[in-house]
């Protein structure tokens, strides 16, 4: 990391010992709660799809395989060649998506030594040096994310396809507030839903449109606890029970593809995530620090606290371009530029989020692959740059074993001055 560390001695020690526990338990509840005020700057995300990540976000313009519902509906039509009369385009499953950054590796991995529902001296010695890593500094998070995603591409008939995904997208950020406070910021986002998709193309899918329904169940708390609370995992449960939000809504996506018939298949690519279908009154964005009025994808039920982020899911403009220079007949180059989180001004209400520093939209990759550009490839690596940092990945398929691997910079920071925090992504699943 780029900050210097508060000394461990520095450090309060009824806090540190608060947040061994802390940590501990805040780990077991998230993953117990999930089905298998402001800390999130960073741009919001239903999901993070691994082989994007390594191209730095940028796929807009791609959008080819088990992702497209994340990252463009047109492309539900392209995980297939266009030519092909099968009626399963791709079924993959369970699609398992794992991240943490830094600072949770050693905690997560407190998991595996644990015993039934006991934290051995080996998982607290592990938490307790993720802590001091973080060195008592907010700069430093600890975030963790956990997804299953089945998802089934088929065909309807020649030139129209279909996308069947239900899904559990499982996000946990944990930081310091103020170390003179004794408070921590906490954020546990559970979504349990589906994705119903569908697009249409023209004849080799020159020009293809897609739309999507994803309707979810949202369970999300963020808020700031004392560490005085968090000592009693009975105190804890109840204090994260009574704050969190639990609501549900139906997301609607759009997008378009348009290829432009030539040996590098120079492409167009626009997609819209979170058609208003709502606005949320009073919404604390954290980017222009003002209580503005943002539309999107709204969630309604039992609200604990008015001030959630995670009320809105802002509606997220993205437009990108993608050519594909062929370099000999095995081996071929892929770069797409994207620019996200667009937004519209209706007066004093938002479709999308302003204030984000424009140097936070924009996104680019290079893909290097073998095999037929119109194919999924068995083998390709991939680098990328988004947010202000860099990114890498790769893709490996081996018969009906699919791995990808993604290491990324996030933007954590809601200043123009980018602070990374650096995650790592991994996705494992059975491919047909």
């Amino acid at each position: 990391m780029f900050f210097k560390p508060v000394p461990k001695e520095g450090m309060n020690n009824g806090l540190r010992f608060a947040l061994k526990h802390y940590i501990k338990n805040i780990l077991f509840l998230s993953l117990a709660l999930a089905p298998w005020g402001v800390l999130a700057e960073e741009l919001p995300e239903n999901y993070f799809p691994v082989r994007p990540l390594g191209m730095g976000g940028a796929f807009t313009a791609i959008s080819d395989d088990q992702n497209a519902i994340w990252t463009n509906p047109a492309g539900i039509g392209h995980t297939r060649k266009p030519r092909s009369r099968n009626k399963i385009n791709l079924l993959t499953i369970p699609n398992i998506n794992v991240g943490s950054n830094n600072e949770a590796r050693a905690s997560f991995s407190t998991l595996d030594s644990s015993g039934k529902g006991e934290t051995s001296d080996q998982a607290v010695t592990a938490i307790e040096n993720a802590i001091d890593a973080a060195g008592g500094s907010t700069d430093k998070p600890i975030w963790g994310f956990f997804s299953a995603a089945p998802t089934l591409y088929l065909a309807t008939d020649y030139n129209a396809s279909a996308a069947f995904s239900l899904f559990s997208n499982n996000r946990v950020k944990i930081a310091i507030e103020d170390p003179t406070s004794n408070l921590l910021r906490t954020e546990i986002v559970s979504d349990i839903g589906g994705v119903l998709g569908a697009s249409y193309g023209t004849k080799l899918n020159a020009f293809t449109f897609g739309i999507q329904l994803r309707p979810t169940l949202r369970y999300a708390y963020d808020d700031s606890l004392p560490a005085a609370d968090v000592l009693d995992k009975t105190t804890l449960k109840k204090q994260i029970e009574q704050g969190a939000n639990t609501g549900t809504g139906i997301g609607l996506d759009m997008g378009l593809l348009w290829t432009i018939p030539d040996f590098w298949f120079p492409t167009f690519g626009l997609a819209v995530f979170n058609l208003p279908t709502g606005c949320v009154n009073n919404y604390l964005n954290p980017y222009t620090e003002l209580r503005q009025t943002i539309c999107g994808t709204t969630y309604s039920g039992k609200v604990n606290n008015p001030d959630s982020l995670f009320l809105v899911d802002p509606t997220d403009i993205r437009m990108g371009f993608s050519i594909t220079p062929r370099i000999t007949n095995k081996l071929a180059l892929r770069f797409d530029l994207d620019v996200h989180h667009l937004y519209i001004p209706s007066g004093t209400t938002f479709y999308g989020l302003p204030g984000v520093d424009a140097s936070k939209l924009v996104h680019a990759g290079l893909e290097a692959f073998l095999g037929n550009p119109l194919l999924l490839s068995p083998f390709s690596v991939r680098v990328g740059y988004g947010g202000g940092f860099t990114s890498a990945g790769l893709t490996l398929r081996l018969r009906f074993l699919l791995l990808e691997f993604a290491t990324y910079g996030a933007d954590i920071s809601s200043t123009p001055t980018a602070r990374e925090d650096r995650r790592l992504m991994l996705s494992a699943s059975i491919e047909d």
